[in-house]
Parts: structure tokens; sequence; C-alpha cells
């Protein structure tokens, strides 16, 4: 295997040299394409350092040990545990560990699965990260178990043709929910990965609160804090249910599931799933607060983090554009404009960060076609 040196934050990495071309199908797997999805987990964990006693950080699926090793040198991580099964990337981190000067006290490698591993472990973490290829859920209930009274959780799930809708049918084994492929599947699929999250830490009595999710290229991310807790847990069940949405006339509902519209047709439904804010908006201000000029990544960190600021506490289910315009048969008008005339009407409305031609709004579907109908070119 041919490698070739890096730098990816504060780290310097020894990577496969053609994980540029193709990351999935080399001896060890490093994903370069990932890096802003871990710059953003850098300065989350950053900021999730105020809500945890401790500092010491479980790092599954390590790979060739990118996410672990920024945590250590930009997060205030004490230590890391680095698992990992494949012996032949962990020679490659256990070099870029040393190529880091990281301290003997400050790390520890587990050669074994991430499941084994958790479950032959008697240390409780103060952050775990999942980071699969594919589906998480497989380690969820094991992680959770190794996590202390309070700590933080961060996941990442990569399987958006299931959970997105375009195979309903893995999302339902895996997830137990039912995906939906509307024009916002990417929210659905963070809000189903977040119902699973509850649902698992629910049966340990443990209570999730997310403080950060976002989705990104191909990738959905939570970070979520963790507390041990049934009364949190039972708070964070009744956070569960439905969205309900009209193929017909756009209309989308959140609770429990609907049968017929307003329109007469017949509502689809994804879930169960997290029907509750999938961010918290002072914990993101947080991260914010805390950003350096090399996290912001030419201002797209800043970006993506003020957007998610912006669009919380507003209902289940954004609008794309030109979904909405094709649905009356008229053109899409300019987002900016839109977002004045929703607001002028006394709505709330906001673009997403999950889409460059999305938008929330307070207002119901029916109002917003209405606004799309009697646009008039100016």
């Amino acid at each position: 295997m041919k490698t070739m040196k890096i730098v990816e934050g504060e780290a310097s990495l020894i990577v496969p040299k053609d994980c540029f071309k193709d990351p999935f199908h080399q001896p060890v797997f490093f994903n370069p394409r990932m890096e802003f999805n871990r710059t953003v987990s850098v300065a989350a964990v950053r900021a999730a350092r105020a809500l945890v006693g401790g500092a010491v950080l479980l790092d599954g699926l390590s790979g060739t040990g990118p996410r672990g090793i920024r945590y250590l040198l930009e997060s205030g991580v004490e230590k890391a545990v680095f698992v990992e099964a494949n012996p032949d990337a962990v020679k490659v981190l256990e070099k870029n560990i040393a190529l880091n000067k990281i301290a003997k006290k400050r790390f520890e490698v587990v050669e074994k699965d991430l499941n084994a591993a958790l479950v032959g472990s008697e240390e409780r973490f103060d952050f775990i990260e999942i980071d699969p290829f594919g589906s998480p859920v497989f380690y969820l209930e094991n992680a959770i178990r190794r996590l202390k009274k309070t700590a933080v959780l961060s996941v990442t799930a990569t399987d958006l043709s299931c959970l997105c809708g375009a195979e309903p049918s893995p999302c339902v084994r895996k997830y137990g929910a039912a995906p939906l492929k509307t024009e916002y599947c990417h929210e659905i699929a963070v809000r189903i990965l977040l119902g699973k999250i509850a649902s698992a830490a629910a049966m340990l009595d443990f209570g999730t609160a997310p403080l950060l999710s976002f989705y990104q290229g191909h990738a959905v991310k939570v970070i979520a804090l963790m507390e041990k807790s049934a009364e949190k847990a039972d708070a964070s069940v009744n956070n569960i249910g439905f969205v309900n949405h009209c193929f017909n006339c756009l209309a989308r509902s959140a609770g429990k599931t609907e049968g017929k519209c307003a329109c007469g047709k017949k509502f689809s439904h994804a879930g169960p799933l997290w029907l509750g804010e999938t961010s918290d908006t002072g914990f993101v201000e947080n991260v914010l607060k805390g950003l350096n000029k090399r996290e912001e990544d030419g201002g797209k960190v800043r970006q993506l983090l003020e957007l998610i600021v912006g669009e919380n506490c507003l209902p289940p289910g954004f609008f794309e554009s030109g979904t909405v315009a094709k649905s009356v048969g008229k053109t899409a008008p300019p987002l900016e404009e839109l977002l004045g005339k929703l607001r002028a009407a006394g709505h709330r409305a906001v673009r997403t960060h999950y889409s460059p031609t999305g938008f929330r709004a307070s207002a119901p579907a029916g109002k917003v076609r209405d606004l799309f109908v009697r646009w008039k070119r100016r």
C-alpha cells in the first residue's frame, strides 16, 4: 500500500495514497470527504467539554485515527481510547499517533471489533464517537452502556439510500422506522437516527438531548447529551412520533399518524422518528463562539452553524422552492424575496442548511402554495 502524508486541522496523518480517488476500497480506511464533518465535530466536542465532568473519549471504528487524534489535539480531550479491528489500520493508526507526538498516558489502542471492545470493557466514557462506514445501529446499545451518567454520544450515519427512502426495507429492519422520499428526506434521516438513539437510550434509562445535528455531503451527524435518568428517558420517548406528508398538496404534520389530508388524498408517513428540536440553539452558539479561523473552512463551517441556529424551533419538514413551484405550475421566485413575503405576512421563514433552495416556515403548506400562485415577477 502506497501512503502519503497530509495535514488535517492540527493533525499530521499518514493515509493511503489512493484514498482521494477511492476511499472505500483501500487496505485501510480514510475518507477525505469527511474532513468537514470531522472539523464540525472537533468544534462541537470542544464546546461540549463544559457539559461533562471529564474528558476521556472512546473513538470507535478509528481507522487511521483522524477523529480521535484531532479530538486530542484540538478539543481538550485528555485521553482517547482508539478501537479498530483491522490490524493493517492499527499499524497506520499507531504511526499517526507517534507522528503527532501524543504522550503515552493520553491514548490506548485496542485492536478489537467495536462491540467486543465495548462489551469487554468496564470503563465508562465522557465521550463516545461512532463513525462507521454505513449504519451505526449495530453499536448503539453497547456504546450507551459504556457512557458515564452524563456524557456525550457522537454518531455518524452514511447509509442515506436507506434513511432517505431509496431503499425503505433496510431502514425498517435496522432503524425500526419507515423513511419517506420527500424533498426533506435528509431531515427525516436525521430524525430517524435521533429517534433510534433515543429509543435505545431509553431502554437503559438514559435521556437524549440533541446538541448538534446536521446533514452534509453523504452523511448525517448527531451529537447528543446523554443523561442517566428514567424521568429524562421518558421525556425523550415523548419526542418520538410520525411525520405525515401529502404528495398532492405538500401538506405536512407531526405527531400521530393521520389518514386523510384536507385535500382528500391519503397521507404518507415517516417514522417513528424524533419530532423535537434536532439541535440546541445555545450550544450551537457556543460552538460558533469557539471557532478559530482555520476551523471556519473559508466560512463554510460558520455558515452551516448559523443556518442551524436560524432554523431551530420551527416545525419538522422544510419546503423546497422548486417542489412547491412545480406543484402549482409556476416558476420559483427568488428565495430571499419569498422569505421576505412570508415574514411580511407574519410568518417566521428562514433558509435551511439541508438545501440551498430549501426554506423552513411557520406557515402551512397551503399558505406557501398560495404565495407561489400569486407571485408576480417585477
